[in-house]
């Protein structure tokens, strides 16, 4: 489970790009229906400047600056890394403004394999323009523009670049939220094979919640695209998403990043407007996973717990939803898999408004009507 922590997220318009550019990035014939978020697709990193780093076993890409096509002052980034890179990532932040700059943030270190390099986020960022919470950049005034900066050792990791498939940034405006929307779209019957697995049922996963839904998504891709290797469990999925500095596995990128390394996988942390996005995604069969208050989601009046997650897997012909919560004691009969109304599902969702992973096959095509760019 998550740590009590108030972000305020809302849907994304994602943009898929060569590179962002310093200019404002067109919206391409999307119509827009709340301009407080946007998720900007980063998957050719060639205008990156390359430099030494503070030694000569790093390399430092750094990108242009890059406006924003909206005002934002909450930042999460994703990142897919090629499965076979056996290197360490920094990753890092820095907001402009027009009169002032302010300095690089750093949202982690993160490799695919711990014990030669570091995977953790990191404590104690704040000052009086911004403050990292773990995975989060949150600023004190709304900013347009952005530079990245990327630090990957060994240097001989990134001769040919950055080993990176795929960026992906969240943008968001705090002040211009303007909730989640809960109409449906005419009710249908749907339900992906998505497999059940509980948390409880392993030693130490009470807090495991992020990595059995990943392990469950996972686990339903294995057998859609035939790949068994792609079945992960869910002790494999914790153990490779745990972030020392949290402590635990709750970090959202480290979470993507873990199923985005498996090559043909597309992971990454996006917002969603509401219910109705969530039936075009399960019509398309991608099983969402959704972050919640486990306290609304189970009917109680206020939002005290920790956050938590679980998988969309269906719908009902009456409009509710089907869910894998993986915080189900197997020992009492509790059911990994419920039916859940729409309107406490959305009322669970709007704690971290809208939040959801997406992991889905990088040849993937959005639903229509998704909005999604």
């Amino acid at each position: 489970m998550r740590p009590t922590l108030l972000l305020l997220l809302l849907h994304a318009i994602v943009a898929p790009i060569a590179l962002l550019r310093a200019d404002p990035i067109p919206s391409a014939g999307v119509t827009v229906t709340n301009s407080s978020s946007r998720f900007v697709v980063v998957t050719n990193l060639q205008r990156f400047t390359r430099t030494v780093g503070t030694n000569a076993a790093e390399s430092v890409f750094t990108s242009p600056v890059l406006t924003s096509p909206i005002p934002w002052d909450e930042f999460i980034l994703s990142w897919n890394v090629q499965h076979a890179t056996n290197a360490g990532f920094k990753f890092e932040v820095c907001p402009i403004w027009t009169d002032d700059s302010s300095r690089f943030y750093n949202l982690g270190y993160w490799t695919a394999h711990p014990g030669t390099h570091r995977r953790q986020s990191v404590n104690g960022q704040k000052d009086s323009v911004g403050s990292v919470e773990t995975d989060t950049l949150l600023l004190t005034k709304l900013c347009r523009a952005v530079q990245l900066r990327i630090t990957i050792s060994p240097a001989s990791a990134a001769e040919a670049g950055p080993p990176i498939e795929f960026l992906g940034l969240s943008l968001f405006n705090r002040q211009a939220y303007a909730g989640l929307a809960t109409n449906l779209l005419t009710p249908s019957e749907v339900l992906l094979p998505v497999p059940q697995r509980s948390q409880i049922a392993y030693e130490g996963g009470r807090d495991w919640c992020s990595p059995t839904s990943v392990s469950m998504v996972l686990g339903y891709w294995a057998e859609r695209l035939k790949r068994p290797a792609l079945a992960v469990d869910v002790q494999a999925v914790a153990a490779a998403v745990h972030d020392p500095e949290w402590p635990g596995t709750g970090n959202w990128p480290f979470n993507t990043a873990f199923a985005g390394k498996h090559p043909g996988l597309r992971a990454y942390i996006t917002r969603l407007s509401g219910v109705s996005d969530l039936q075009l995604l399960l019509k398309a069969g991608i099983p969402p996973i959704v972050s919640v208050s486990f306290d609304l989601l189970n009917g109680k009046e206020k939002d005290q717990g920790a956050g938590h997650l679980i998988v969309c897997v269906g719908t009902t012909p009456g409009g509710d939803f089907i869910i894998n919560d993986p915080w189900a004691n197997l020992d009492k009969g509790e059911r990994v898999q419920r039916v859940v109304s729409v309107q406490r599902l959305a009322r669970g969702w709007s704690r971290s408004r809208g939040v959801v992973y997406l992991i889905h096959p990088t040849e993937w095509e959005m639903p229509a009507g998704l909005r999604l760019e």
